[in-house]
């Protein structure tokens, strides 16, 4: 199975804690970001994984490297990386973000031209219960009631291509212009007693995951 890391973004949310790329900060006894979703990966059967990024490498990394351009945006960097693979299928996933399931479950649920995990968030706030002006209940940052992309999905190779444009956003143009048309797919990531989604957007986010895996390593 092939698959590509989106591993070009620059950090910005995270400064001045960090000051090196995202995916180059360490999450687990030394192992960096992209070197654990590239475990990860592996650990699941992907024996072809196309790392998009910029300005930096990783030489002992097993894996095929593109360097890409700012002004590609995502969408064209992907288009770019489909170009490269071979196979009908390829899985493509944002370095940070993580999840915690078998990626090749989504296989079964293929379509044209693309399958988006999707999970329901965590408020990363409190929620105050209110009856007319009056506070009845707070809930600490519950499960909330509607779904977002968990940055994982699974592209029918051919048809990305066509759709996929040379420079724009993946997030904000080729993704709704897809379900615009009908040509976009939710594989439902459901969250139970354990937590399956990590985004890493913030130092915050950095130290909750961190944390996570010390108490559990999320690759064995």
């Amino acid at each position: 199975m092939e698959a590509v890391i989106l591993a070009g973004g620059e950090s910005l949310r995270m400064k001045p804690h960090v000051w090196i790329p995202k995916p180059l900060v360490e999450i687990n006894n030394g192992m960096t970001l992209l070197e654990w979703q590239v475990a990860w990966l592996r650990r699941h059967g992907f024996d072809r994984v196309i790392v998009l990024t910029r300005g930096f490498r990783i030489p002992e990394l097993d894996v095929e490297w593109i360097e890409s351009r700012s002004e590609w945006g995502t969408g064209g960097a992907l288009k770019r990386a489909l170009q490269e693979c071979e196979e009908e299928y390829v899985y493509a996933l944002n370095c940070d973000d993580i999840l915690l399931y078998d990626p090749r479950d989504i296989y079964h649920l293929a379509r044209k031209v693309v399958t988006v995990v999707v999970t329901r968030p965590h408020s990363p706030w409190g929620v105050v219960q209110i009856k007319g002006a009056q506070i009845v209940g707070f809930r600490e940052k519950p499960l909330l009631d509607f779904w977002v992309s968990a940055g994982h999905y699974l592209w029918h190779r051919e048809t990305a291509i066509e759709a996929l444009p040379f420079k724009g956003d993946l997030e904000r143009f080729t993704l709704p212009m897809l379900a615009a048309n009908g040509l976009a797919w939710a594989y439902k990531l459901e969250p139970g007693v354990k937590r399956l989604w990590y985004t890493i957007n913030t130092y915050k986010d950095l130290l909750i995951v961190r944390e996570a895996l010390a108490r559990e390593p999320l690759v064995k």
